[in-house]
């Protein structure tokens, strides 16, 4: 199965064995909410329930008509705990796919044990039911919540998805010399990376190009998957790499290889060419005020110009006369 197919069945929520909870991670300088729109109307776009609970961003900009929306802006409900708790699990059906547009800001607001009580309630809804209910999360990589959904005690099944910056792919592949897919090598390489904020650097410096997006969708993205199945082990894990962008007929997004994008071999990116590869550079091409190049003559008659030195690079030979000589005794 393709990489790309891979992260396709995870937005159509048609995963093999079926994923109970699905983590989509973005940054402060690429987001994650476009990726977490499109999950979205594809669950509205399949019969059953979907429930949308908006801690941050305004439904409308969400969802389409259909979905039962959860505000926790609702002035007073914010402020209450247990009605909190209440109104999202409570807006559960059989069978629904759950989506919390800010987790994090649950934590911040009403604690992470709060959060993590909700989310504990709705998975133990979720895997009493069938597919495809899940529980889908949007949060910061930067978000001291974040590890908290990792431990398999929470659920042994986990889908995490990471949203990239092309452009950053790019500066790893060509810096390591590593060719951009799911191998361990690169993947570890991008995990460090990540951690290290290296994309936030990188776009608040400017560096290759990278910007910080918030829409990104018309340019695209890259998307990578870890996925941790129940049966563990390492065997239990796979990644998976794949480009997302807008669909041409402008609804939705669509997926693909990250070839689609940008160039996967650090070798035939742009730049990463010897000196035989790239064009030689002018005059022109440098802009400079004053003129370096020479005409065909002038190198002509440079070249009859006798060299000094022109023994340079020959051995060396020294002479000692006897007045020199080194033994000489005073």
């Amino acid at each position: 199965m393709s990489d790309h197919s891979i992260i396709e069945a995870v937005l159509d929520d048609t995963q093999v064995p079926h994923q109970p909870l699905v983590v989509i991670v973005d940054s402060a300088v690429f987001s994650g909410l476009p990726l977490f729109r499109e999950s979205l109307r594809r669950a509205l776009n399949r019969p059953g329930p979907v429930v949308l609970v908006t801690a941050l961003h305004d439904a409308k900009d969400l969802a389409h008509p259909g979905a039962t929306v959860v505000n926790l802006g609702v002035p007073g409900l914010e402020d209450d705990t247990n009605d909190v708790e209440q109104a999202i699990v409570s807006a559960y059906n059989s069978g629904a796919q759950v989506f919390i547009d800010a987790i994090d800001v649950i934590a911040e607001d009403h604690g992470p044990g709060v959060a993590l009580k909700i989310i504990r309630s709705l998975l133990r809804l979720i895997k009493a039911s069938k597919p495809p209910s899940r529980l889908t999360l949007l949060l910061p990589h930067t978000s001291p919540f974040l590890p908290s959904l990792f431990p398999p005690t929470l659920s042994p099944a986990l889908t995490l998805l990471h949203i990239y910056n092309p452009l950053v792919l790019s500066h790893l592949s060509r810096s390591y010399l590593l060719p951009i897919d799911s191998s361990p090598a690169f993947t570890t390489t991008l995990d460090r990376a990540r951690d290290r904020r290296l994309p936030e650097k990188l776009a608040y410096g400017g560096l290759d190009g990278v910007e910080v997006s918030g829409d990104w969708a018309p340019k695209g993205g890259v998307v990578g998957a870890l996925i941790r199945k129940p049966t563990g082990g390492v065997k239990g894990i796979s990644r998976a790499l794949a480009s997302v962008q807008s669909a041409s007929a402008g609804l939705g997004l669509v997926i693909g290889p990250v070839s689609d994008l940008i160039a996967t071999n650090p070798i035939d990116a742009p730049g990463a060419g010897g000196a035989m590869d790239r064009p030689a550079v002018t005059h022109v091409d440098l802009d400079l005020p004053f003129n370096l190049s020479l005409t065909d003559e002038q190198k002509r008659r440079r070249g009859e110009v006798p060299l000094p030195y022109a023994h340079e690079g020959e051995g060396v030979g020294i002479e000692f006369g006897e007045e020199e000589d080194d033994d000489e005794e005073d």
